[in-house]
């Protein structure tokens, strides 16, 4: 071998210490980088941690809103919705219950909702039908069949829920607890909230795999829109012109405001909706012809609407949409009233003991839709309760006393209680209503389109 010279050595020497020294000075300068990727040769990598792809957010005192933020699989048989992949989730194993119905605290109406289980449990289940948009799940169970509730606990929330998570129609409606009658019903509805078919889970037993899914829905409170709690603010009047859109449509509602004034309407008398309930439900109107004759009288054109399960709401909307006034007893029927247009009229005949809860489920959101809204509250003589009690009877004069704060305690007014009108007393009432929706007919509208429309929808008249 050649003897490596004295000059090479001290050339090789050198720049080894320069090597050394740049090397230190550089891990220094790089919070010993190197240091780190000689560790991750070292010993096995750790697997980042995930995002949590489950969640459920409890904290309202109407609903609970979960969902999972990537692709799920629904197996309707078990209520449960399954990660598609688990293997992709890293952290400990997630599985969380719940029953999508906007009344949570309500043990009478959650016994008549279906659990939901949402798990990051291992599975062995293909897709049977593969979505490529998300899905909305909820129940139709509770008190769905009561049409106040079927607004307040399910349509409404569901409008809000849809408006706040998507900007289109392309969402999959997934049901739960879906008697046969619901999505005929509310057909219209359906179909312009979601341009997709819905899903009835307790029907279609096939496994659904979505590429992401809420389950529940956003509720406000009774028959309430906040607007500052939603990313995308919309209103109560924003519903209302939804539910114009989806029974009308935009052509039919255009040609009736270019209707405007093409006749005298001095001559025409506004269109009164008298709502009529039964004994056998309660809060009756026992004299009934007289409040009719009595409403004609003072200039009226009265129109009896009987609603039923069986009612079409698209020939109820057009009917109760043309109509400048609407007067019923406090009650799900005048749920309806969400029809009227913004300037109609609103009369609400409140019974004994039901004064907060008019005001709440149908005083005050009239007024938010913008309704002419007057409240007739009856005096104790003309309760069906005063041939019952005595009219100084706690019962009258002191209902809370007498439910002792117990809602269950209310059956007494609410099943029992019919309603007798003063026609003299009432008669203020009505003219006060009669002015408002003249008013109303004068400044809004010709009449030759909207008669059109009450005269399709006479079949609503019993």
């Amino acid at each position: 071998m050649k003897k490596i010279s004295l000059t090479t050595g001290a050339s090789i020497l050198g720049l080894s210490i320069a090597l050394l020294i740049f090397y230190v000075y550089d891990l220094s300068s790089v919070n010993f980088t190197r240091i780190q990727v000689l560790k991750r040769w070292a010993i096995r990598p750790r697997a980042r941690s995930r995002p949590t792809v489950i969640t459920c957010n409890r904290s309202d005192l109407w609903y609970d809103l979960c969902s999972i933020n990537g692709p799920n699989l629904l197996e309707p048989t078990s209520s449960t919705l399954f990660l598609v992949d688990p293997t992709r989730y890293f952290g400990p194993p997630v599985s969380v219950r719940t029953r999508p119905y906007t009344r949570k605290s309500d043990l009478g109406a959650m016994k008549h909702v279906k659990e939901l289980t949402l798990t990051s449990a291992q599975h062995h289940m293909n897709c049977a039908v593969m979505h490529t948009s998300p899905a909305v799940v909820f129940s139709a169970g509770g008190y769905t069949g009561n049409f106040f509730h079927d607004f307040n606990d399910g349509l409404l929330p569901l409008f809000i829920t849809v408006n706040s998570f998507f900007g289109n129609h392309d969402f999959h409606l997934v049901v739960t607890d879906c008697s046969l009658w619901w999505p005929q019903k509310y057909k219209e509805v359906i179909s312009r909230i979601s341009s997709l078919p819905m899903i009835d889970m307790d029907r279609d037993n096939r496994t659904h795999c979505f590429p992401s899914t809420i389950v529940g829905l956003i509720k406000h409170g009774p028959m309430t829109v906040e607007p500052a709690r939603l990313a995308r603010p919309i209103t109560l009047r924003d519903f209302g012109s939804f539910l114009k859109d989806a029974y009308l449509g935009q052509g039919e509602d255009k040609a009736m405001q270019q209707s405007n004034h093409s006749q005298d309407t001095g001559s025409v008398r506004p269109r009164l909706v008298l709502l009529s309930r039964t004994r056998q439900v309660g809060r009756a109107v026992l004299n009934q012809k007289e409040l009719m004759a009595l409403a004609e009288q003072i200039g009226f054109n009265v129109t009896l609407f009987k609603p039923s399960h069986k009612t079409s709401l698209a020939d109820a909307f057009r009917l109760i949409h043309a109509s400048h006034a609407m007067l019923g007893v406090h009650g799900a029927g005048l749920m309806h009233s969400i029809f009227l247009r913004p300037g109609s009229v609103l009369v609400q005949v409140v019974p004994i003991a039901t004064e907060w809860v008019s005001e709440m489920f149908f005083g005050n959101p009239a007024r938010t839709l913008g309704l002419e809204y007057i409240e007739y509250r009856i005096q104790p003589s003309e309760s069906s309760l005063a041939d019952q009690f005595s009219i100084d009877d706690v019962v009258l004069n002191n209902p809370r006393a007498a439910t002792k704060g117990d809602w269950s305690n209310m059956k007494l007014y609410l099943k029992t209680q019919n309603v007798k009108l003063d026609m003299v007393r009432f008669r203020a009432c009505l003219e006060e209503a009669y002015v408002k929706a003249k008013r109303f007919m004068e400044e809004n509208e010709g009449n030759e389109n909207m008669d059109k429309l009450v005269s399709s929808s006479r079949k609503l008249i019993k």
